[in-house]
């Protein structure tokens, strides 16, 4: 079930944190929307940020989440496969 994702920063994180920021704010676009600061806010529009693109969402589930675009063998699966195979788990 997808669901959608709200991208949100201060503006102490960006001051502190600006590479935190921008990474951020590219996951934001590989999603297909944009990061929030919340600390100017003026007149936010939440439905806007709460619709899924559905190619981006499957772009970025291929590239992060599935393991060789095999959408059913998640990373974390292949992880605790791979720790299995050598004893660790």
């Amino acid at each position: 079930l997808r669901k959608p994702v709200i991208f949100i920063y201060t503006n102490e994180i960006l001051k502190n944190h600006y590479k935190f920021v921008e990474r951020t704010k590219l996951f934001a676009n590989e999603l297909g929307t944009s990061a929030i600061n919340i600390d100017n806010i003026k007149n936010l529009n939440l439905d806007k940020f709460l619709k899924i693109n559905e190619s981006k969402y499957n772009d970025y589930f291929r590239k992060y989440i599935s393991v060789d675009n095999n959408m059913n063998f998640l990373y974390w699966e292949k992880v605790i496969y791979e720790l299995k195979k050598l004893k660790y788990i």
